[in-house]
């Protein structure tokens, strides 16, 4: 199966341009926003939350202590 004309595109560009992205003058953003986004959202992903997914929250099982607590304890 050959890689979509869109991701041949970004390979093509990053080719031509390799030494000014390779001289540690690029950062993560702009890699980010030029090379990778584009490459996910060209296999379907959604890169940019468009469906409005909420990410599920973090909880924990282990309560901390509260400032009072920690003081008792040592």
């Amino acid at each position: 199966m050959a890689a979509p004309k869109e991701i041949l595109d970004l390979r093509e560009r990053f080719d031509r341009n390799r030494e000014a992205y390779l001289s540690g003058n690029s950062n993560e953003t702009q890699l980010r926003r030029e090379f990778v986004d584009p490459f996910f959202k060209n296999l379907g992903w959604d890169v940019e939350n468009t469906a409005v997914m909420l990410r599920p929250t973090r909880t924990s099982s282990t309560k901390t202590p509260s400032k009072k607590e920690r003081t008792r304890h040592g």
